[in-house]
Parts: structure tokens; sequence; C-alpha cells
């Protein structure tokens, strides 16, 4: 799968981003990936036919932002 988002500027260092599935209730989140590109974010292994949370974070000199609202993808 293929995760895209919103560049949030110049002062940005880095994207930490984490993911989980949704099919049981409270299922752990994965360890925290980082990226220095808010686009063409490959993740894989990915179970076809699952459904996948997602959450993204800008990091800059002054430390981590907040997360964002989680958005969920169908793999397929």
């Amino acid at each position: 799968m293929r995760l895209d988002f919103d560049s949030q500027g110049k002062s940005v260092r880095v994207y930490d981003y984490c993911y989980r599935t949704l099919d049981t209730p409270d299922s752990e989140w994965s360890d925290r990936l980082t990226t220095t590109s808010s686009r063409g974010n490959i993740i894989a292994p990915l179970n076809v036919a699952q459904l996948y949370e997602f959450k993204v974070r800008a990091v800059n000199s002054k430390g981590p932002g907040d997360w964002s609202q989680t958005v969920s993808i169908l793999v397929r």
C-alpha cells in the first residue's frame, strides 16, 4: 500500500506514522515508522481484504507534533 499525506512545510525534519488492523478492538499500533517524504511511502506486506487504520505526525526542531486524526483503508 502507498501512504500519501499533506506536507507540513519546510521546517519539518521527518514524519512519524503508525498503523494497526481494525479486526479486533484496541489492537496494538505498529512500531513507529519514520520518513522524510509525505508522498510515496510504501507499507508492505499487508493482508488483502484487511481494514487498517493509520495516523501521522510531523517532527521539527521543537519535537513531535500531535498525531493526526486516523484514517481507515481497506487493502485490495
